[in-house]
């Protein structure tokens, strides 16, 4: 009896830690909230004179983490991809940067809408001046060996597949396209439109060109992506989002970040 008893209490102590070992990311403390952010996503998020991470949705997540009683970590991710994969193993538990709400992504996602209005076009950034032959998307056929930079992964990168005339170069963040168009390694870079126009307030040396969108690329503002598992996480963001609307905390976190137009 003794024996059998020993071998089922080997046997438990097996299959838990085997479940530990299939489950290596599955996070264990409930007092902090882990936030995959996409570092350059100007204003979202973006790195400081002091070295430090600032921007209108790390001010977002920190209110969220507050109203959740949660210390907040953010967690740098190198592309929407890996932010994907960060969600999908439960390394994080939402994730920003001014990520756009797609029937696509609610398909897959739970999306809380936080900011932003129904995007209809992007913008192509140029840097100094739009090429005189250029009018639309359509004629950048028309430049020998041109080359459109994008985020990675990004629904931008998915709309430019359908231009098989534009060599794509996937890049990490909107702050390596700019830099990539300064040094005239690229033609153009294909970006949101709001952030676009953020960036030129920033520096007129960049030229936007209007990109309208099939309704098929349309998005309905900027959501908060969780895992479609994690009912919990989403009903409590959606109830503190809601929250931070209605007294006007997210009006007064738009404005500082100039998100307004």
């Amino acid at each position: 009896m003794k024996y059998t008893i020993v071998t089922c209490f080997i046997i438990f102590i097996s299959l838990s830690f085997a479940v530990f070992l299939l489950n290596p990311h599955k996070k264990k403390n409930n007092t902090v909230l882990a936030v995959g952010m996409l570092n350059g996503c100007v204003p979202f998020i973006f790195v400081n004179q002091e070295g430090k991470y600032e921007g209108f949705d790390v001010d977002v997540a920190q209110e969220i983490a507050q109203r959740m009683k949660k210390k907040l970590t953010i967690h740098v991710l190198d592309s929407f991809a890996s932010g994907y994969l960060a969600i999908d193993q439960d390394k994080v538990d939402v994730l920003m940067s001014g990520l756009d709400i797609t029937q696509k992504r609610r398909h897959s996602l739970n999306m809380v809408y936080y900011t932003g209005e129904k995007a209809k076009e992007y913008s192509l950034i140029f840097w100094d001046k739009i090429p005189s032959a250029i009018t639309s998307i359509e004629d950048i056929q028309h430049i020998p060996d041109a080359i459109v930079c994008v985020e990675m992964g990004s629904l931008k990168e998915s709309f430019l597949d359908k231009y098989r005339f534009i060599t794509k170069k996937r890049m990490n963040s909107v702050v390596d396209m700019i830099l990539d168009l300064c040094f005239g390694k690229s033609l153009a870079a294909l970006a949101d439109s709001r952030i676009a126009r953020r960036l030129k307030m920033q520096n007129d040396q960049l030229q936007l060109l209007s990109v309208p969108l099939p309704p098929e690329h349309q998005v309905c503002g900027c959501g908060i992506a969780m895992n479609k598992n994690n009912t919990q996480c989403a009903r409590s963001v959606a109830r503190i989002v809601d929250d931070m609307i209605h007294d006007g905390t997210l009006k007064q976190l738009e404005v500082k970040w100039q998100l307004e137009e």
